[in-house]
């Protein structure tokens, strides 16, 4: 996205969609922000694989909302509002005929939606795990019938680098 003509051209795509009734529904906190985080989130996506804005697909996509935002600082209230803006932006561009799979690639965004927010927070995502702990003194899951310590857990010990 470095020519000058796809600057302005992404520069009107943004301001028709605010301008239009799809703007409508950015917040008066959001409207001063949304310009400016369009354009990063499409400079991000088409940076991702060197690709036109018409081509992007969900990974660049992806990687736009999940990278593009690194550097900006969003308030906390309108975190949640990001992934709406942006795909609801996917859509207008899609309805319009400027990219291909708008709605898609709306979906896809407002999937990734609570990812880009629990980010954002700082928060990591839980793991749970599916069985239970193997103790050393537990027979060995693998079906020696030896304990878990003299049979596998020397495995583990053996394949760690020293």
């Amino acid at each position: 996205m470095d020519s000058r003509w796809q600057a302005e051209q992404v520069n009107n795509w943004i301001t028709d969609f605010l301008i239009d009734d799809a703007g409508s529904s950015v917040s008066s906190e959001l409207a001063p922000h949304a310009p400016a985080w369009l354009k990063q989130f499409l400079q991000a996506s088409c940076d991702h694989r060197q690709l036109p804005i018409d081509q992007l697909e969900e990974v660049d996509v992806q990687h736009g909302l999940m990278t593009g935002f690194e550097s900006i600082a969003i308030p906390d209230s309108l975190v949640d509002e990001v992934p709406l803006l942006i795909g609801n932006f996917l859509y207008d561009l899609g309805e319009r005929g400027r990219i291909s799979g708008g709605v898609g690639l709306r979906s896809w965004i407002n999937a990734l939606g609570s990812e880009f927010s629990r980010t954002r927070s700082g928060e990591t995502a839980s793991i749970e795990r599916v069985a239970s702990k193997i103790g050393r003194n537990d027979p060995c899951p693998c079906g020696s019938e030896l304990k878990y310590k003299k049979c596998c857990l020397r495995l583990l010990d053996d394949e760690s680098p020293k």
